[in-house]
């Protein structure tokens, strides 16, 4: 048998999320909320390093409620670990943007974006103000110009906005990931 190599590594560092999207599995989980420690995660990444991991995916629930996120990254970046940052963005602030712009690993920001509209947006993540939200977290992110791209899954309930959508980031020269969500 050869030798085993890991090449990447998804950690889901916290099973939280501040949304309800219709879309999601989390909101049917009756299950306790919890969130990875610094140390639990350093643990990980070294043992993935062993294998041969040299990027990670900081995820969640959402990432950005645990509430050592910072330190989690600083622990990615010290390993010279490639980091990509899947969030909502809602939590996204000038702090936290500010903190990610010394991340020398950070690779991108991943943000959920379901529309471009408003309430079909909000109408998704089931939380009114998470269309504001996310898009001040975008504004910030081209502010400092950092790497981040847009996910959209096409589902029936942003399918016709979808175009709109695809239009609106390629005149504010954003990068957006869609699929479609089954």
């Amino acid at each position: 048998m050869g030798k085993i190599k890991m090449t990447h590594l998804e950690l889901e560092i916290s099973n939280a999320c501040n949304e309800d999207c219709i879309h999601c599995y989390r909101h049917s989980l009756n299950r306790k909320r919890g969130c990875l420690s610094p140390s639990q995660v350093q643990s990980l990444l070294e043992q993935a390093k062993l294998l041969g991991a040299g990027k990670v995916t900081i995820t969640g629930g959402e990432a950005l409620l645990n509430p050592y996120w910072h330190e989690i990254i600083e622990i990615s970046n010290d390993l010279n670990l490639k980091i990509s940052l899947l969030t909502n963005g809602t939590l996204l602030g000038e702090n936290d943007i500010e903190f990610l712009t010394n991340i020398t690993q950070l690779q991108k920001v991943q943000i959920s974006l379901y529309s471009i509209e408003k309430t079909v947006h909000d109408s998704i993540t089931r939380r009114k103000g998470s269309y504001e939200a996310t898009l001040n977290a975008i504004n910030l992110l081209q502010k400092r110009k950092l790497p981040f791209s847009v996910v959209c899954p096409i589902m029936k309930e942003n399918v016709n906005t979808i175009i709109d959508t695809l239009s609106w980031c390629e005149k504010n020269y954003i990068n957006i990931y869609i699929f479609m969500d089954v």
